[in-house]
């Protein structure tokens, strides 16, 4: 036997195939624990896809819903968002509604402040020529009961039955003596003529445009007193007037 060991070829083979062989168990050993160490962070990455496929469908899921939540908050949003500009349309036309409103308000009360004044100034034109045209009326309604009343008192009667004792339409009749007696008067514009009326021996009567003259009727008027005083367009004297006796004393048939 050799220094280095056995010459023998035969041993040296023997050598080499054991060594052979434990190289191989050993690199095999080495593979198996890679592989056994490869189909582990196989199996974890597996366990990770799925996990990651369930956090994807997940995710999908909630992405859905929110898409659908999304969506229908898209659509309220632009409900609210037609229903707010038709808000705006609907103020701006009320705005300007009201401003019309206001405008006709304004020209109404316009119309009716000039209407008003104009009716005032037309009732205080139309009252002053009422008052104009009753005063001419008035006044010879006044005068003409003045002369009645003076020629009553002078002892003129009505002329018969039914016959007036003064020309502003004073209808009474006479007694026996000619003398008149209480009778209605009825206010007229038309003056009756009684010239032709009977009156006593040695009376004058004055002509009838004389009895109607206001300067004669002014000039020749008397006083008049107590119950011979004209009251409201009436007289209170025998033959004329409100249909009063007369208040003056009566003796006999003749007044005095």
């Amino acid at each position: 036997m050799g220094l280095f060991g056995s010459s023998d070829p035969a041993v040296q083979q023997e050598k080499l195939i054991e060594k052979e062989a434990k190289g191989e168990e050993k690199n095999l050993k080495h593979v198996i624990k890679e592989v056994s160490k490869a189909e582990k962070d196989a199996h974890k990455a597996a366990k990770a896809e799925s996990h990651s496929h369930h956090v994807l469908e997940k995710a999908a899921k909630e992405e859905e819903k929110i898409a659908s939540k999304l969506n229908n908050i898209t659509h309220k949003h632009d409900s609210a968002v037609s229903k707010q500009n038709a808000a705006a349309n609907e103020l701006k036309a009320k705005e300007d509604a009201k401003q019309r409103a206001e405008a006709t308000l304004q020209q109404k009360k316009a119309q009716l402040d000039e209407l008003q004044r104009s009716h005032s100034t037309n009732e205080a034109v139309r009252a002053e020529k009422l008052n104009e045209l009753h005063k001419p009326a008035q006044g010879n309604a006044l005068r003409d009961g003045a002369l009645d009343q003076h020629y009553a008192q002078q002892g003129h009667g009505g002329s018969g039955p039914n016959s007036t004792a003064s020309p502003v339409g004073t209808v009474g009749s006479t007694n026996a003596n000619n003398v008149g007696v209480a009778g209605q008067q009825h206010p007229t514009s038309a003056p009756v003529d009684n010239s032709f009326a009977q009156q006593p021996a040695g009376v004058h009567q004055p002509p009838i445009a004389q009895q109607h003259d206001p300067s004669f009727a002014h000039a020749n008027q008397p006083p008049a007193f107590g119950n011979n005083a004209p009251i409201g367009g009436q007289q209170n004297f025998a033959g004329v007037g409100s249909g009063a006796p007369p208040t003056h004393p009566v003796e006999g048939n003749r007044a005095l």
